[in-house]
């Protein structure tokens, strides 16, 4: 990265363009995230932009000119396709987005949007969507016209004692009594049944997901393209495993681990879908899932799931809870916009979420 010195902050000096897939555009776009404290790696970014199977490179960028170019602004979208009141249609999720400090006040983020929304909608996107936080969720609400979801569907699930300890801030007494809470115990299943862990995603979870997609409006779809790509998101390892009927695929969940921010581990429920059919699938999965991180040491689980939503009964049985928001600044909401004409998309009734549509940026 160069160390040339900021141009004079004038907007109408820069170039505003789409990104280009080259390492050159990618390295800018790395740049200028590091320079603003939030670095991102090139691995992260190849993936993100350069990998998916959701359709075409959707980023806009403001240049400085000259033999040092810098990026000034950045918009970015992540293309994917979804699951639309029974259509397939190309959608785009709002992230990424950053203006450098020295061009900030100058109204770029919203330029920007407009003209990157303007340019999707002639690629064929027909829905933007988001989770901006508590501090931002109003710009993209009052100057890019989308509409509130409220607040995301959070819930969490202490797996031991210390967790709990450690959220009223007894944190020595948390060291001592870190013992679980109940025991982890695999469900139990009857003999026609058996969980077995996934290594390759194929056509066989497509019959799964279609069946349950059936069951709601508006979600990104879960295709064995989308996941093979989802699940290599770099610096993260998740764990697949389905339930069997007689070696027929019935359900499947994807769980994941991070270090929360008590350098604990932390479990992620990630996503499980199951036939409509076997509703008891959802009560198994998740139990699994439990029993799974468990067994790895984790403190507690994170979900994501809507009130709404057919898997809400299967996590209040295993004890989630929604925790409780320490600010505003702290919630993280749901957003969406319908770039052409299209009902539905501001109930939040009809949409689907969970924690599969998160850790993408």
């Amino acid at each position: 990265m160069s160390d040339a010195p900021l141009p004079a902050v004038n907007i109408d000096e820069l170039e505003f363009r789409a990104m280009t897939s080259t390492e050159s555009d990618l390295q800018l776009f790395h740049d200028c995230f590091a320079a603003n404290g939030s670095p991102r790696s090139m691995e992260m970014l190849r993936w993100q932009y350069l990998a998916p199977p959701g359709g075409p490179l959707l980023v806009d960028v403001a240049v400085t000119r000259g033999p040092h170019a810098r990026l000034a602004a950045i918009y970015a979208v992540f293309p994917v396709y979804l699951r639309a009141a029974g259509q397939r249609v190309l959608a785009l999720q709002s992230l990424n987005t950053l203006t450098d400090v020295a061009y900030r006040g100058q109204g770029l983020f919203v330029r920007m949007a407009k003209a990157l929304y303007a340019r999707a909608t002639e690629a064929g996107a027909q829905i933007v969507y988001g989770f901006p936080n508590g501090n931002s969720v109003h710009g993209f609400l009052k100057h890019l016209e989308w509409n509130s979801l409220g607040p995301l569907p959070l819930l969490v699930r202490p797996l031991r004692l210390g967790y709990v300890l450690r959220k009223f801030g007894a944190h020595t007494l948390a060291g001592i009594l870190d013992v679980p809470l109940t025991l982890s115990r695999a469900p139990k299943l009857k003999p026609n049944f058996a969980f077995r862990t996934v290594q390759i995603i194929d056509t066989e979870f497509d019959r799964l997901w279609n069946a349950f997609a059936g069951t709601v409006g508006f979600a990104v779809d879960r295709d064995s393209s989308y996941l093979t790509w989802r699940l290599q998101r770099p610096g993260e390892q998740y764990e697949t495993f389905a339930l069997y009927e007689n070696s027929v695929a019935i359900g499947l969940c994807i769980i994941g681990t991070t270090n929360g921010t008590d350098k604990k581990l932390v479990g992620k429920l990630m996503e499980h879908f199951y036939l409509p059919s076997h509703e008891f699938a959802s009560d198994l999965l998740v139990a699994e899932a439990i029993h799974r991180l468990g067994q790895k040491g984790c403190s507690v689980v994170w979900a994501w799931n809507c009130k709404h939503s057919k898997k809400h009964a299967a996590l209040r049985k295993a004890k989630f809870f929604t925790p409780p928001a320490k600010s505003e600044g702290d919630v993280i909401h749901v957003g969406a916009r319908a770039l052409t004409p299209l009902a539905g998309i501001s109930d939040r009734s009809q949409w689907y979420i969970s924690l599969l549509d998160s850790d993408t940026d």
